[in-house]
């Protein structure tokens, strides 16, 4: 769990494998906060959006930088959730959207990235699997 500081001086706890994206609120939203997007609901923190970028990090979940179809914000995406990259539809989205990310069949971001640039920044962003290591063959020994 990943402690929040909300405005107010409340403190929420926040399971990391629900975040989606993150990124600054919005004039209209918030002033001076951070949007986090957790599936069905949205949270407002007042901490930085680099530092819980951080908390995030260290708590093991897998971060991605993306951009908007319009603005300059940079949306930090957990990559872990992305189910899918499709390519934009300009009827749906904004003209300078590219690709979107699928994180539910409900909940969807549209990216200026293109689909192999997307798929790119996540597969960065997701940890590498181990190989498995071979066990070594051992002699046979005969048990007296």
């Amino acid at each position: 769990m990943i402690m929040i500081n909300m405005p107010g001086g409340a403190i929420e706890s926040v399971k990391e494998k629900d975040l989606l994206w993150m990124r600054k609120a919005l004039p209209h939203e918030r002033k001076d906060a951070v949007m986090l997007n957790l599936g069905q609901i949205q949270r407002f923190s007042i901490e930085s959006l680099d530092d819980l970028r951080q908390k995030f990090a260290d708590a093991g979940v897998h971060l991605a930088d993306f951009t908007p179809p319009a603005g300059k914000l940079v949306i930090i995406v957990n990559a872990e959730n992305v189910g899918e990259v499709k390519p934009a539809n300009p009827i749906f989205v904004h003209d300078n959207a590219h690709a979107v990310l699928h994180f539910s069949p409900r909940v969807m971001l549209a990216v200026r990235e293109t689909v192999a640039e997307a798929k790119a920044k996540i597969a960065a962003a997701r940890p590498r699997a181990k190989p498995v290591a071979r066990a070594r063959a051992r002699p046979h020994r005969d048990v007296a």
